[in-house]
């Protein structure tokens, strides 16, 4: 389930505004241990694991990386409604530390983008040093038995790299709120979903 919003400096972009969209199917991220999933706690009867990593994987305009005609490696993803486009591939790297407050809440912190060129290799992006840090803000809801992630991200593109090209630098902001399984075959939640207005009883 999805409710999603983008802005160009400002401006709303409806291309990329998503209101409570259930079962895109896209996968968002990978998460995974970064700690140490043996050490013990003080008692020495818990295990830790709480310093994850999030690894958001997904698709932008190869303009908006500097990358045209050949050199454009129009990477594909199930779902993502920029396959059709002209798209390469990115990876975002999150690390978050669980609360002592909420053990079911982790907030995930990250800037560094990279993206696989047309030839397989990988590229890191030239903004990030110029950009807000972006976050991943999500807790476990064991009734839904999935997380709820609230999350934002601040790019800045500088151009796509063409000579003569009347396509000035832009900053834009792309946030949302996701709730997100680790299987979609294991999600009754979609098949049950229906809007609510509460403000009408």
């Amino acid at each position: 389930l999805e409710t999603s919003h983008m802005t160009f400096e400002g401006v709303a972009q409806k291309k990329h505004t998503h209101q409570n969209v259930p079962c895109r199917g896209v996968q968002m991220a990978n998460i995974t241990y970064v700690g140490d999933e043996d050490g013990m706690d003080h008692s020495g009867f818990v295990k830790v694991t709480q310093i994850l990593e999030l690894q958001r994987i997904g698709l932008n305009h190869c303009e908006m990386w500097g990358l045209t005609g050949a050199t454009c490696p129009n990477a594909t993803m199930p779902g993502n409604e920029r396959t059709d486009e002209q798209t390469v591939m990115y990876k975002q790297n999150f690390h978050g530390i669980g609360s002592y407050l909420n053990e079911h809440r982790v907030k995930f912190y990250g800037e560094e983008k990279s993206i696989t060129t047309v030839d397989g290799s990988t590229v890191r992006g030239k903004n990030d040093h110029l950009e807000d840090q972006d976050f991943f803000d999500c807790s476990y809801d064991a009734k839904l038995e999935g997380l709820l992630c609230d999350r934002r991200q601040n790019e800045f593109r500088n151009g796509d790299g063409v000579e003569g090209s009347d396509w000035r630098p832009i900053a834009y902001n792309d946030f949302g709120t996701h709730y997100l399984v680790k299987d979609m075959e294991q999600c009754q939640f979609c098949d049950e979903y229906k809007c609510k207005d509460y403000r009408k009883g």
